[in-house]
């Protein structure tokens, strides 16, 4: 019995000393409050504070120690965003100090992006330093859709943002709604300020949470526009025509036009046909050489004019012909 209890005290102080060896030491750090776009939130609570996806974020951390601390870090997150493993919703302080007995406020920029999912979230404050445990505070958080949300996704222009003076463009405009309301009879327009040339386009409809394009829209330049650059400007106006979106712009080049001179080689030299007429008893042929032809309509004509003749030739010949077999016919009767 007595060897069993000694036993018991020996695995016992080993125990001790294996957590002792392995333990983390807790960061000597205190959240004191957290302020989102200056509202205070509460942790693990519920929070009346709606935010906005595709807006900026300002969150401020307060922090207090009783000792002095180095390497520390702060990061801001959220958790659940669909496209986390390709961009995460994320804001990092660097490395930092903080004071014994100081209040240190750190702020940091969240974005939300445009395509965040309508839903409640958590938001995480976490701080850390080189061997500490980590210190994790959660946030509850809403996320809510704008009222109206209307952006331009894209721009196609053809045949691209490099043309020569004289030629046309083409454009078609792509429109993203993120917004809570269907937007109707969207106005895109397309213009180059500088040259004084616009172009527009109406979009019918474009539901909340989908994407229109609009029907090209074409633009002239002028043959006498001075090579340079330009500006390419797109922009857009919907919900009646009270809201717009940020306008997009872009760098139109523009290069000499290009000049087609005449080359001398390229004339044609004159034309020459060549008639042969061939006549025989029994037929006659007309033979056209055209080997050396040429572009002469004059002698063309002429030639037309002696092939009729010859025509007209052998039909009074035939009928002649003919004539004279039925009197022959006729005196072999009498």
């Amino acid at each position: 019995m007595k060897a069993n209890k000694i036993f018991g005290k020996f695995s016992a102080m080993l125990l001790a000393l294996f957590v002792l060896a392995f333990a983390v030491t807790a960061l000597p750090v205190t959240v004191e409050e957290v302020e989102l776009n200056d509202v205070t939130v509460l942790e693990n609570g519920v929070n009346r504070l709606d935010l906005e996806r595709n807006s900026e974020v300002e969150v401020k951390v307060h922090l207090t120690t009783d000792q002095d601390v180095d390497n520390l870090e702060l990061q801001v997150f959220l958790s659940g965003y669909e496209y986390n493993d390709v961009q995460r919703v994320v804001a990092n302080t660097g490395v930092f100090s903080l004071e014994k007995s100081h209040l240190t406020v750190k702020k940091l920029k969240l974005q939300l992006p445009k395509d965040l999912a309508e839903d409640n979230y958590k938001l995480r404050v976490l701080l850390s330093d080189r061997d500490g445990t980590v210190l994790v505070k959660n946030f509850n958080i809403k996320v809510d859709v704008p009222r109206h949300e209307l952006s331009v996704e894209d721009v196609n222009v053809f045949p691209s943002t490099t043309v020569k003076a004289g030629q046309a463009l083409l454009t078609t405009v792509r429109l993203e709604n993120n917004g809570e309301k269907d937007e109707k009879n969207v106005k895109v327009t397309v213009s180059v300020p500088e040259l004084g040339l616009s172009t527009s386009d109406y979009v019918e409809e474009v539901e909340t949470d989908d994407e229109e394009e609009t029907e090209e829209m074409y633009l002239k330049l002028g043959s006498d526009v001075k090579p340079g650059t330009y500006t390419l400007r797109v922009d857009v106006q919907y919900d009646n025509k009270y809201r717009q979106t940020e306008p997009v712009l872009l760098n139109l080049v523009v290069e000499p036009a290009t000049v087609v001179q005449a080359s001398e080689s390229a004339a044609q030299e004159p034309v020459q046909t060549t008639v042969t007429v061939q006549k025989t008893n029994e037929e006659s042929a007309v033979v056209v050489d055209d080997s050396t032809a040429k572009d002469q309509p004059s002698k063309l004509k002429r030639a037309l004019e002696v092939v009729l003749l010859v025509l007209v030739a052998l039909l009074v010949v035939v009928g002649l012909i003919i004539g004279f077999s039925k009197l022959r016919s006729e005196d072999e009767e009498l």
